[in-house]
């Protein structure tokens, strides 16, 4: 994944970040776990952003990944079936459907889902596989899994795919961690995040996610219950990410897809 960051959080909260600039770096998962795409078929690369293979015709992402105009009007292609760009299979999309009450507020992005629309069905094999939607919305406290792939702790892009362990927290608890100063910014949307938004951290708070690694999934049990949305702009101290919530938008996301 290259150059997009997480959306920015908080325009006036200076830890988290906006998108990036074409050639500018950022790093991406920091200390994640180098993976075989066998054991993440379902992972597929964006030109800026990550996203996950659920049907043979469609890929799930985050919204904000195609803010700028040139992504979403002539950059149509996608990575699947590899560890790196480079041993990946390229396949084309024609289509890119934006959740229609997508929006902003303060900088906090709202509804941030997008699906997109692959010019041919893939080919399942071991290394492409589809993921599995969820069916409930829950909050998650179990041991989840996010995986993505971009500049990591070396300050230089990752050329394969990187996963790292999460502990999901309630974003009511995920708030209380934020500096007192801002947090009654966040509290006046504490009903809604919690409805639309998955938080987690890394155990041990260890720093984890960040620039680059927007529209990638958070899996638990095989399942697909996040899209990476937004988190701190600094990934040497991010330590918490939040996730836009797959079964809040399950009934949108299969009425688009027939799935």
């Amino acid at each position: 994944m290259s150059c997009k960051i997480f959306y920015i959080f908080l325009v006036y909260y200076n830890i988290f970040s906006v998108h990036s600039k074409p050639g500018e770096k950022f790093e991406r998962i920091l200390y994640g776990e180098i993976a075989r795409i066998e054991d993440f078929p379902y992972f597929a690369g964006l030109v800026n952003c990550g996203a996950a293979i659920i049907s043979d015709r469609h890929l799930i992402t985050a919204a904000h990944c195609f803010d700028d105009a040139s992504i979403r009007l002539y950059i149509r292609y996608a990575y699947v079936g590899g560890e790196t760009k480079k041993n990946s299979q390229v396949v084309k999309y024609k289509n890119v459907i934006i959740h229609p009450g997508y929006v902003t507020y303060g900088g906090v992005p709202f509804n941030d889902v997008a699906i997109i629309e692959l010019a041919a069905p893939l080919r399942f094999s071991n290394k492409v596989q589809p993921l599995r939607l969820p069916e409930q919305m829950g909050n998650r406290k179990t041991s989840m899994v996010f995986v993505g792939r971009g500049i990591d702790e070396t300050g230089e892009e990752s050329k394969e795919i990187k996963s790292m362990n999460v502990e999901g927290l309630t974003v009511k608890e995920c708030i209380s961690l934020i500096p007192p100063y801002y947090r009654k910014y966040f509290q006046q949307y504490l009903d809604i995040l919690a409805k639309m938004n998955i938080c987690a951290k890394r155990p041990g708070n260890r720093p984890g996610m960040c620039n680059g690694d927007s529209g990638s999934p958070l899996v638990e049990d095989g399942e697909l219950v996040g899209l990476a949305s937004f988190g701190g702009a600094d990934c040497s101290t991010n330590r918490l990410g939040f996730y836009t919530n797959v079964a809040y938008h399950i009934e949108w996301i299969k009425l688009v897809t027939g799935l």
